[in-house]
């Protein structure tokens, strides 16, 4: 293929002989043998040009892109053994960047000391192209796209109130129950929906409160205070949690846990720079995840 390119270009045998450092009839010979495997004519010939026939474009054309992706697939492998080296820009939700994304960082850049990051933190879908975004960390379903996705790990949503909340109020065994507390909601025309699982289905349940904000922190303080109930990823409240400022309820009826992904543009994850930072992460939040508490 690379021969029958070269001859294309070269528009003369002899001059594709020349470019491929080899002989006129070697050329010759080996187009002739692509024809008749090909069962068609490539070329017109006369003693003075040489044209492609219309068969002969269309496989030049098809050529093209297998050559292309072959040398990308090369490149690719080539890259794996290159060091990781340049700027890196991620964006990561604000709070789980904090938590989650910042505290691994130190370590990644001792590991590999020629890379410098930007860390994002947006509560915002990013458009990478637009903003420059090398890397995109996503809690949630991923919608059909032409981005490429790494799984990083995934995280639940838990409803928790204060020890003394629970203890005035009484602590709520089914989501049924919910509709007797005051649930502090965020902002949006859904806040009232709270979904939990109901055997092999999720059912919503609406509730309502007497707090409403858009911030998580506010909810989550709210509700270290005794207000009301809160629903939150848990990632959110796991200090509140271990410190017994709050207390998980309805874990039972919990539902789907939410997917966390790395999201890159095509091509992408083929840099160095972006798949060590990747792959960094996946590790290092799976190990988290696994390790006892």
């Amino acid at each position: 293929m690379r021969n029958f390119v070269k001859i294309t270009e070269s528009a003369s045998l002899s001059a594709a002989a020349r470019a491929l450092a080899t002989s006129l009839p070697v050329v010759s010979r080996g187009l002739a043998e692509l024809e008749r495997g090909l069962g068609v004519r490539l070329f017109t010939r006369t003693t003075r040009s040489l044209a492609l026939t219309d068969e002969g474009e269309t496989y030049r054309q098809h050529c093209l892109r297998i050559l292309a992706d072959i040398d990308n697939a090369e490149s690719a492998l080539a890259q794996r053994r290159v060091t990781p080296k340049g700027r890196v820009t991620v964006s990561a939700p604000l709070l789980f960047g904090r938590l989650r994304v910042a505290p691994l960082l130190p370590a990644f850049l001792a590991r590999y000391p020629d890379v410098s990051v930007d860390l994002l933190l947006v509560d915002r879908v990013v458009n990478l192209i637009d903003e420059g975004i090398d890397v995109a960390v996503r809690i949630a379903p991923l919608a059909d796209s032409t981005l490429i996705a790494r799984r990083l790990g995934q995280v639940r949503r838990v409803v928790c109130a204060s020890p003394a909340y629970l203890k005035h109020y009484g602590t709520p065994r089914k989501p049924a129950d919910l509709r007797a507390h005051n649930c502090l909601l965020n902002v949006g025309s859904n806040a009232g929906d709270w979904r939990f699982q109901a055997g092999a289905k999720e059912a919503r349940l609406r509730v309502s409160g007497n707090f409403v904000s858009n911030s998580s922190d506010a909810l989550i303080e709210v509700a270290c205070q005794g207000v009301g109930l809160v629903r939150v990823l848990s990632y959110q409240v796991e200090a509140m949690l271990a410190a017994k400022q709050l207390v998980e309820v309805l874990g039972k009826f919990a539902v789907t846990a939410t997917p966390i992904n790395a999201v890159m543009s095509p091509g992408r994850m083929t840099l160095p720079k972006v798949r060590g930072l990747v792959d960094y992460l996946a590790q290092s939040l799976d190990a988290k995840r696994k390790s006892p508490k």
